[in-house]
């Protein structure tokens, strides 16, 4: 996470920390906190068929996927996403070998997801 301090906005190492810790107002969030009640509401706001939550709106969503996919692609990798937002922030940092790969990852995987939630 030092890279990210380092590297990132405030504002785009506060969205990481919140990635990381399920704080995000994603809907499932927000319906923990009474804020969202209709079943409608939970909806992911990109592919409408599944409820939001975090791991769902930046890993298994298919429109995400096609973000991920196109990332990879233009990487020349091939990679296997796994099922939690932390877990594909940390393959990113050990699928390389070297520090400055390591931290290109990373800023790689924070530019993507400051893009998706915005």
């Amino acid at each position: 996470m030092q890279m990210i301090r380092n590297l990132a906005s405030q504002p785009t190492a506060f969205l990481v920390w919140k990635i990381m810790l399920n704080r995000l107002p994603t809907k499932i969030n927000l319906r923990a906190r009474n804020i969202l009640v209709d079943e409608e509401e939970l909806r992911c706001i990109f592919c409408d068929n599944v409820v939001e939550s975090i791991n769902h709106c930046f890993l298994s969503c298919d429109k995400v996927m096609e973000i991920w996919k196109a990332c990879y692609v233009w990487l020349h990798v091939s990679k296997i996403i796994p099922n939690s937002s932390e877990q594909h922030f940390w393959q990113h940092a050990h699928f390389v070998q070297t520090k400055l790969e390591q931290d290109m990852w990373q800023v790689v995987w924070v530019a993507a997801v400051s893009n998706i939630w915005v």
